[in-house]
């Protein structure tokens, strides 16, 4: 057999009471890495890839419509790409990754996350229904029980982020706050440079 190696931050202490000793040593730990982890890392490359695309175009079309910083809906080259958002967005996961450890983040971007597609979807039925908008306009498979399925499960993950890290999603509650904050000030700067400007 070999020697138990203590782990960083009590990793043996939750292998030995998650899968048994014998799981705690060695071959354990290389059954864990490729059987868990590797599909793991595998599934939140795919993820990060897919954020890369999305998370700057945002910014971008925030930024274009006036509703954050103008140097954002700045594009470049000749693909006309959004560099200017990739590397605030570059910037924002190298703070996140060198501030806190793997499971606080899981929480504070699940909480989050769970909570603003929770209120898109909210904010999607609503409209649906003071709009009185046709059908085909919001086709939904198994509407309206899927969205309330999926609002459900958004509201369990947000109430189990709270439960078990309390002050890491009371963070992800200051960082909309702050958020917020920043965003009426941006369109404040931009009412009073329009009104400057006519």
């Amino acid at each position: 057999m070999f020697p138990v190696v203590p782990l960083a931050s009590g990793e043996y202490v939750y292998l030995r009471e998650a899968f048994g000793r014998p799981m705690a040593f060695l071959p354990g730990r290389i059954f864990l890495i490729v059987g868990f982890s590797a599909p793991i890392a595998i599934g939140l490359l795919s993820v990060i890839s897919a954020m890369i695309l999305a998370g700057p175009r945002v910014y971008y079309a925030m930024a274009r419509d006036g509703a954050f910083v103008d140097g954002l809906a700045r594009l470049k080259g000749r693909h006309q790409t959004p560099v200017y958002s990739i590397i605030l967005q570059g910037l924002l996961a190298i703070a996140m990754v060198l501030s806190a450890s793997f499971d606080k983040l899981l929480i504070y971007i699940g909480f989050t996350l769970s909570l603003f597609a929770a209120l898109t979807v909210c904010g999607l039925l609503l409209i649906r229904k003071r709009n009185n908008a046709p059908v085909a306009d919001y086709r939904t498979w198994g509407y309206p029980v899927t969205p309330l399925v999926f609002i459900a499960g958004n509201l369990w993950i947000i109430y189990y982020s709270i439960m078990i890290k309390p002050l890491v999603s009371a963070v992800g509650l200051i960082t909309i706050g702050i958020g917020i904050l920043v965003y009426l000030l941006i369109k404040r700067l931009h009412a009073k440079e329009n009104k400057g400007r006519s």
